[in-house]
């Protein structure tokens, strides 16, 4: 570094053609008379021509003295070099970041206060990036950064030879003013944008990316804060590596090959979690329930929905380990208990005749053993929610993130969509109410990490048709809206004859899978006979090849 006699140096100019080396940029020209080139390392004396003096506004402060800030780790050179300088405000040491126009007229003042907050001085309305003013227009790359002092850092960990320029708002504001100085931006090849790493400096980050052409902005991560940070842990060196490592920004939802590839490579192993063993054929076209999955289940009126839901809830309590959710809107919360405790038991708990006869002792502990159940953390296995007939919209999805995220909850039961819809449809527009929580649900199964079952009605069977008499229904008489058989990853609909003489073949139901994402699967699955005395379904046989009596 060439110094005077009192052992100080002042930059006057930089980044000017050596006159002796081919570098166009590498020259710097110092008040002493001397001018040093930073590729050659040539010391060249020159003429010093008289600048025009410096415009200030009436309410700025009085230009300070450039000094060396020793907690920043950032010298005297580089203070500089920015117009960085110490002062005085209102009888307060302070810290200024001069901001200048392209002529080098000093148009407005950032005053940095001791306790960290600031001020803006002068005309703050057509600042432009801070720095802007010390680099040519144009060239490789431009680095921003968040704040003034992220900026003198990461231009002194490259030895201040790239262009590096501020934000004057922060993340706050940084789209706004990058817009209005995106002219200037645009004259680079490469933008990188070095913001914070707290979430605010992220979400700046992918704002200012999306003010540019396509691969013309990168995003650098840094490991702590900011640049500022950085260099005071003594990480210069990263931060270099932060800028020649930043990504391309690319819009949300496009994915490289490259990225994929690294996807495929972490990818979780998706676990299927199979139905019970009366409904082999399901598995056999299914593999079963997965997490992240909406399935819908449907059927006339009357055919057994409710019933088959409960015996999956127990199957699922007493095959896997994880909690499951159970809003059953059609009934009250005694009514699911008896029913799963019932299964449990193998006794219809809902008839009195067969209640009656069951011993306190045994039902308590049929309790226990289901909705007592808990898990290693002391949630319970099993969870309801209490609101016969009626959900709230916003209450519906806050309560599944509860369930999810409060109690553990991987499974969320739904019975059934035709009461939220008339809970939720106040404008009686149906299929839009449809609509919106067909989507909104599957949003939460990827979101959550869940697997959603949601019961569904059907609309009026075609003309001379009855699903009460064992019509096998498609996902066209889904009831409401297309979505419901768009959005769900499978349709599993349940038809039953309730008019044939034979008891056996008026309580067997026939599951047919009227889709299936997952394998691509459908058709006529398992037959599920009802077991008047347990109250449980059981494997079943095809009603038509099950002989009437006398015949």
């Amino acid at each position: 570094m060439v110094t005077t006699d009192s052992g100080e140096s002042y930059l006057v100019e930089g980044k000017l053609p050596c006159p002796k080396c081919t570098s166009s940029d590498a020259y710097h020209i110092y008040s002493n008379g001397w001018g040093k080139c930073f590729s050659c390392d040539a010391n060249i004396p020159v003429n010093i021509p008289e600048k025009e003096a410096v415009k200030m506004s009436a309410d700025l402060i009085a230009i300070g003295q450039p000094t060396t800030l020793n907690k920043r780790r950032i010298n005297a050179e580089t203070c500089q070099l920015w117009d960085y300088t110490k002062s005085s405000y209102r009888n307060q040491t302070v810290q200024v970041a001069n901001y200048k126009d392209i002529k080098g007229n000093i148009i407005a003042q950032k005053v940095r206060f001791p306790d960290k907050t600031f001020k803006f001085l002068g005309d703050t309305s057509n600042v432009s990036l801070y720095g802007q003013w010390l680099w040519r227009d144009g060239g490789k790359m431009v680095v921003v950064t968040e704040g003034e002092l992220d900026a003198l850092s990461a231009s002194q960990a490259q030895g201040n030879k790239w262009p590096v320029v501020s934000v004057p708002t922060g993340s706050k504001g940084a789209a706004k003013v990058c817009r209005r100085n995106l002219d200037w931006l645009l004259k680079f090849e490469t933008v990188v944008i070095m913001f914070d790493s707290d979430e605010a400096g992220r979400s700046a980050a992918l704002e200012v990316a999306q003010l540019l052409p396509p691969k013309k902005a990168k995003i650098a991560r840094l490991p702590l804060k900011d640049a500022s940070d950085m260099l005071m842990a003594g990480r210069g060196k990263e931060i270099i590596d932060a800028i020649w490592q930043a990504k391309t920004y690319t819009p949300a939802g496009i994915v490289s090959g490259a990225d994929l590839k690294a996807r495929l490579q972490d990818r979780p192993e998706v676990t299927s979690y199979p139905w019970p063993d009366f409904m082999q054929a399901m598995n056999q076209k299914t593999y079963g329930i997965r997490l992240g999955e909406l399935e819908v289940f449907t059927s006339g009126s009357g055919m057994g929905k409710t019933t088959l839901i409960k015996q999956l809830q127990h199957h699922f309590m007493q095959t896997t380990d994880l909690n499951q959710a159970l809003i059953h809107l059609e009934e009250p919360l005694e009514d699911t208990a008896d029913g799963i405790i019932g299964i449990h038991l193998k006794k219809r708990l809902n008839l009195p005749d067969i209640r009656e006869f069951v011993p306190d002792e045994e039902y308590w502990q049929g309790f226990d053993d289901t909705f007592g159940s808990t898990d290693a953390e002391g949630n319970p296995r099993l969870n309801l929610y209490d609101a016969f007939g009626s959900l709230d919209e916003t209450d519906l999805y806050n309560k599944i993130r509860y369930f999810a995220t409060g109690l553990n909850c991987k499974i969320i039961w739904i019975d059934h969509l035709s009461i939220l819809v008339s809970d939720l449809g106040e404008d009686s527009d149906e299929r839009r109410v449809i609509d919106s929580i067909m989507h909104n649900l599957k949003i939460l199964t990827q979101e959550l990490g869940v697997y959603i079952g949601l019961i569904s009605h059907l609309k009026k069977a075609p003309q001379g048709k009855s699903f009460e008499e064992g019509y096998v229904p498609s996902s066209d008489d889904l009831r409401g809206s297309g979505s419901i058989k768009q959005l769900s990853n499978s349709v599993f609909a349940i038809s039953r004859n309730q008019q044939e003489e034979c008891d056996t073949a008026r309580n067997t139901s026939t599951l047919t899978v009227l889709k299936c994402r997952y394998t691509g699967r459908t058709g006529r699955a398992d037959y599920l006979l009802f077991d008047e005395y347990t109250g449980c379904m059981v494997q079943g046989n095809d009603p038509d090849s099950i002989p009437v009596a006398g015949v």
